[in-house]
């Protein structure tokens, strides 16, 4: 029976196909008998259009009865922000990516390239037999050397301030790594590279980051166009058309550089230690100058030594005093009076023992009486 065999027939078609980039390719049969072609984001290499077209596929054999696509086309903006990893496109995860889903049959509705009229193989944009609809060429961007979507994710540094920040012959693998650990604090970068020729001609270093996000950090942290890398500085710039006039171009290379910042003191001081300084300061001030005696005058006597200053003893602030018991005194007076002598024996104890143990005294102190 036709109508069995059709059944078995796919209605969807995925391949990989290279134009620049490479691009997975969905073709559909709709319910209303018209084919369409789909295209997937723009990637790299192949193993990861080919990963596209088993996202894309399994889209489009549940929505042949969408004339818009919105399905897939919702698919593939979450694709656009997805970067696949070894882990998901080694083994044979990538095997039967092109051709109809598993289970079904090549489909007959497909035209050879001989049937679409000697037009380099463009069946794709087959309609019904005698029509052909021509694929729509789309708007391209102005010619560069990153990808639409890689654009956003680049800074590049100048590539005079590179070579300075390591004075060896074998300069771009430390430079890599002083780069990388530098614009890492911004986000997760994927890849380093110098020596790069960038879209005006110039030589750069590009950092390409994983998030759009990143990027605008690092460009925020600019101060007048310039990053600190190790003891030095770097310019950098942004080559995305969305970036802001400023941060599309280097800063003049005769502009100094800002001054770094020096390391904040990570070290913790204990109590004893923030107020020793002050203390010592209080204790030992600048002895006071002599006056001058006018010449001609006899001196008059040596003063002795001053006595030594007398140390301020502090006060020890008044502590709490239990409640006095008496013969009408209440039993729940005389229990607030047992709590109250317990809590002051175990707050002298407390005292006595070393300074390194009192705060885990304490914290057992209100655990227990306040839980």
């Amino acid at each position: 029976d036709f109508s069995q065999l059709l059944a078995m027939e796919a209605r969807v078609v995925s391949r990989a196909i290279v134009k620049g980039q490479h691009f997975a390719e969905i073709t559909l049969l709709l319910d209303n008998g018209e084919l369409s072609t789909f295209l997937g984001p723009a990637r790299k290499n192949r193993p990861e259009a080919l990963k596209d077209c088993l996202e894309l596929r399994k889209i489009a054999a549940k929505c042949t009865d969408d004339l818009k696509l919105l399905q897939l086309k919702k698919r593939k903006v979450e694709l656009e922000d997805t970067t696949w990893t070894v882990k998901d496109l080694g083994g044979r995860l990538l095997d039967g990516a092109e051709g109809p889903p598993p289970g079904f049959k090549p489909p007959s509705w497909m035209p050879a390239p001989a049937e679409a009229g000697g037009l380099g193989g463009a069946p794709l944009g087959y309609v019904s037999p005698g029509k052909y609809r021509a694929p729509v060429p789309k708007a391209k961007e102005e010619d560069s050397v990153y990808s639409f979507k890689t654009r956003k994710l680049i800074v590049e540094c100048a590539d005079a301030d590179v070579r300075d920040l390591v004075a060896t012959n074998d300069w771009e693998s430390k430079a890599k790594v002083a780069l990388q650990q530098a614009f890492k604090k911004f986000g997760p970068v994927l890849e380093v590279r110098v020596g790069f020729k960038s879209d005006d001609g110039e030589k750069v270093a590009c950092i390409r980051f994983a998030s759009a996000k990143a990027v605008d950090l690092a460009m925020s942290k600019a101060q007048r166009g310039w990053l600190p890398v190790g003891d030095k500085h770097v310019r950098v710039r942004q080559p995305a058309v969305e970036a802001k006039a400023e941060c599309r171009s280097f800063v003049a290379p005769r502009r100094a550089a800002p001054a770094l910042e020096s390391a904040p003191n990570k070290k913790k001081l204990r109590p004893n230690e923030r107020f020793a300084s002050k203390q010592d300061a209080d204790d030992d001030p600048s002895p006071p100058q002599a006056p001058t005696e006018p010449s001609g005058t006899c001196p008059g006597p040596t003063p002795g030594p001053s006595p030594p200053p007398v140390e301020a003893v502090p006060v020890e602030p008044d502590r709490p005093v239990p409640l006095a018991m008496d013969e009408a005194t209440s039993a729940e007076d005389r229990e607030v009076a047992s709590g109250e002598e317990e809590i002051t024996r175990e707050m002298k104890g407390l005292l006595l023992k070393p300074f390194s143990q009192q705060k885990k005294a304490l914290k057992a102190i209100r655990a227990k009486w306040h839980p």
